[in-house]
């Protein structure tokens, strides 16, 4: 293959899957880890464990040089450029492994469209880089494999350069993702013996040659790389001495350090949650395997089986042809990353029976998806070999176009990610009815980086105080939380490594109340206790939460009057897209129509009677999403129907005894058991006895 055609056919690799991204590119800002990720890189700041300086470098860079759209789109667009290159890499590492070029690209749009893949794309994240960095270990290891001769035709000089670029891929893993390790070790260990070990020692491979003979120069060259790729650690400690608005734990010291670095408090070389989650049995790797026809699309997993029985009836036969010298090399290499994938999918701890974390879980799943490809590509490989000389152009044309098309068509309306604004449009729905100075204590991953990336990167509502409930727990946050709001929290206890949240009546919720009470008004988002309940009592008001103290709380038409203000100010278009069922949006979702909901019984107190539309803003924004909500051919949240049902029966403003009706007999078809049901029942009964 000539070097200009092997040029055009890498850029396919690479502007195929670009434009596509591009289409469905997330508009602005995604959740639940994004906002961190972006707010981080925004104000040079350090990330949850182990805090991903090089990403963190290469995405402040990024953002600085582009300069034009929002941070967050910016972001996103880092993310749709490496998942693109990321493709196109595997795409050329294919293509000289297997001396075709048909099966490069199909290997490359196979990865490209992979529904997991597909979606890390479109959202700012540090999974790209991760797995750009899989794919250049993937092209070394695919070099190493021809320097020593066992890709026909042979080299006519062996250079070290993919040796030197898996060793660099490789030092740049601790400032980057853990979870890579699972693909460098095997690869380094094969490429290892095959660069500095005898033929006796790879089992007399058939063809094999040394490559080179390593020497001081390369011994040095490689000292360099490795110092130059590990470099980016020593961006934690230098941030942390500036004490950053986002910076997890405390890098400046070497305990510090470490326990970022090692991720101490997720679990070394696993994932989970703080505080741990039961899993009730669930295997993730089994998950993963299951899920992969789905994720693949069925054509492009019959070229990955294809290609994975190609290659263990290579290597058993161990023949030399072309291509397929390297069957034992490879396959040796393909058994380890699966072992070593299905090690680390196997200590998940996070729970299957629930969407949000299947979707956690499956972020990593284009790492093990990366060798998946060059299994795609041998496939290729080995279908177009099949077919009569003449016929093959054709055949790799099919191919190719299968492997892009089939997965865009299954796909593409699950992951499109254009024009979604929900998670947006969340945080601002959050901020923007709060009160001057606000102090907001939020709960939940949802939150933790969204609304710093509202105050810190975007400017709106910078006066409100934002402080993660969960973290409190941890002396360092509160340290930092300290620096930046002196007044704040009140003290917890006199000794600086236990002054922190620990459930006891020195530091329980209701001290945070109370310290505040006259000075800043304050507000929760989710709630770690109740220790508030024997002095104040938590009203509702849009979607937060806000403490009054018990018997000064405001009374029904009041709390209706407040929710309908906020209520007029929310953006709520976004509720009624399509969201995918594992993402975070979807999960979020019971917030609004809660809001909803409670609004609704609200106004069915006697005494929110005298509120109407003509001075009441919010009275027509709640008909209008009632009116959409009943529309949806799909009911998400069953309780919206009976609230509706109830506002239609009871107040004069909506008062529609068919609308009710219709909306009561729907939420019946669906309604779980119990009180709520029998009331609509009754209600039903009601209204039916006085239709004419």
């Amino acid at each position: 293959m000539k070097r200009g055609a092997g040029a055009a056919w890498a850029a396919a690799g690479f502007l195929v899957p670009l434009a596509v991204y591009l289409r469905t590119l997330h508009p602005g800002l995604p959740g639940p880890d994004s906002g961190e990720l972006i707010t981080v890189a925004y104000t040079l700041g350090i990330a949850h464990p182990p805090g991903y300086p090089l990403y963190t470098l290469i995405a402040h860079a990024f953002d600085r040089a582009l300069g034009v759209g929002a941070v967050a789109w910016r972001l996103n667009l880092l993310s749709a450029l490496m998942q693109a290159a990321a493709a196109c890499v595997m795409g050329v590492a294919v293509s000289r492994l297997t001396r075709q070029p048909w099966a490069g690209l199909a290997a490359a749009l196979a990865l490209a469209f992979a529904r997991a893949f597909w979606k890390t794309a479109l959202v700012a994240e540090v999974f790209p880089l991760n797995d750009l960095m899989a794919a250049l270990l993937w092209l070394g290891f695919v070099g190493v494999l021809i320097d020593a001769g066992l890709v026909d035709p042979p080299p006519a000089s062996a250079r070290p350069w993919p040796a030197f670029l898996m060793l660099t891929v490789t030092a740049a893993i601790p400032a980057h993702h853990h979870s890579l390790l699972v693909l460098a070790l095997p690869l380094d260990l094969v490429a290892l013996a095959l660069v500095t070990g005898r033929p006796s020692r790879v089992r007399r491979l058939r063809g094999y040659r040394m490559p080179y003979a390593p020497s001081r120069a390369h011994a040095s060259t490689a000292l360099a790389l490795a110092l130059v790729a590990i470099a980016p650690l020593a961006y934690l400690p230098l941030a942390a001495t500036r004490h950053p608005a986002m910076a997890w734990g405390e890098a400046a010291t070497a305990r510090g350090f470490m326990r970022l670095l090692m991720r101490s408090e997720y679990g070394t070389l696993s994932l989970g949650a703080m505080g741990g989650l039961e899993a009730h049995g669930a295997n993730h790797a089994w998950a993963y395997l299951r899920a992969l026809p789905a994720e693949l699309t069925w054509w492009n997993a019959a070229l990955g089986a294809l290609g994975l029985a190609s290659l263990v009836a290579a290597a058993r036969r161990g023949r030399a042809s072309s291509a397929w010298t390297a069957a034992r090399p490879l396959l040796a290499a393909v058994i380890g990353a699966a072992a070593l994938q299905w090690l680390f999918l196997s200590r998940v701890n996070l729970p299957l029976d629930r969407p949000y974390y299947r979707g956690v879980v499956e972020r990593f799943h284009p790492l093990p998806d990366v060798t998946v490809a060059l299994l795609i590509g041998l496939g290729a490989a080995r279908a177009v070999a099949r077919v009569p000389r003449a016929a093959r152009g054709a055949a790799g044309a099919v191919l190719v176009a299968g492997a892009a098309l089939v997965p865009i068509v299954v796909h593409g309306r699950s992951v499109d990610q254009s024009g979604n604004t929900f998670n947006e449009d969340l945080g601002r729905n959050v901020l923007a009815p709060l009160p001057p100075g606000a102090v907001l204590f939020y709960l939940g991953d949802m939150f933790a980086g969204d609304l710093q990336y509202l105050t810190l990167v975007e400017r709106e509502r910078p006066d409100v105080a934002l402080v993660d409930q969960a973290l409190l727990a941890r002396p360092w946050y509160v340290r930092s939380l300290r620096r930046r709001y002196p007044d704040l929290l009140p003290v917890f206890s006199r000794d600086p490594g236990h002054d922190a949240y620990s459930r006891d009546s020195a530091s329980a919720n209701a001290r945070w109340i109370e310290h505040l009470e006259g000075r800043r008004p304050v507000a929760f988002l989710g709630q770690v206790e109740r220790s508030y309940a024997a002095r104040y009592e938590m009203v509702e008001q849009g979607l937060v939460l806000v403490p009054y103290r018990i018997g000064r709380s405001p009374a029904a038409e009041r709390r209706a009057r407040d929710g309908l203000a906020v209520l007029a100010e929310c953006r709520l278009d976004s509720y009624f897209r399509r969201q995918d069922p594992t993402g975070a949006e979807a999960d979020a979702r019971w917030r609004v129509s809660r809001m909803v909901s409670r609004l609704c019984l609200e106004l069915c107190d006697a005494s929110a009677a005298p509120i109407r539309r003509a001075d009441t803003p919010g009275l027509a924004t709640l008909g209008a999403f009632l009116d959409r909500y009943v529309a949806l051919d799909h009911v998400d949240d069953p309780e919206v129907l009976r609230a509706s049902g109830m506002l239609h029966a009871f107040h004069p403003e909506f008062r529609d005894a068919a609308r009710a009706a219709s909306d009561l007999s729907r939420y019946l078809a669906v309604a779980p058991p119990g009180a709520a049901a029998d009331g609509a029942r009754r209600l039903l009964a009601d209204l039916e006895r006085r239709s004419p």
